[in-house]
């Protein structure tokens, strides 16, 4: 059976025949879905390691509250 060929018989259906075989779809989508997010045995942390890092050296933290500063002067003024 087609796409189309299923899609035609669905829109005969009753409406409690409709909203049950929604109910099933979901059902067996959440069920596919969440075996794909399953977490992946602690690589995370490799994954994100060095995301954040800075291209340069580490900002000092005078430098980061000067531009803390300087975001809140330009945000509210």
């Amino acid at each position: 059976m087609t796409y189309q060929e299923i899609a035609s018989q669905i829109v005969r259906l009753p409406l409690d025949q409709r909203l049950q075989l929604l109910e099933m779809l979901t059902h067996s989508l959440r069920t596919d879905l969440a075996g794909l997010a399953e977490p992946s045995n602690g690589n995370a942390p490799k994954l994100t390691r060095g995301m954040l890092k800075p291209e340069g050296p580490m900002p000092t933290d005078e430098e980061l509250d000067e531009a803390y500063v300087a975001h809140l002067i330009e945000k509210y003024l």
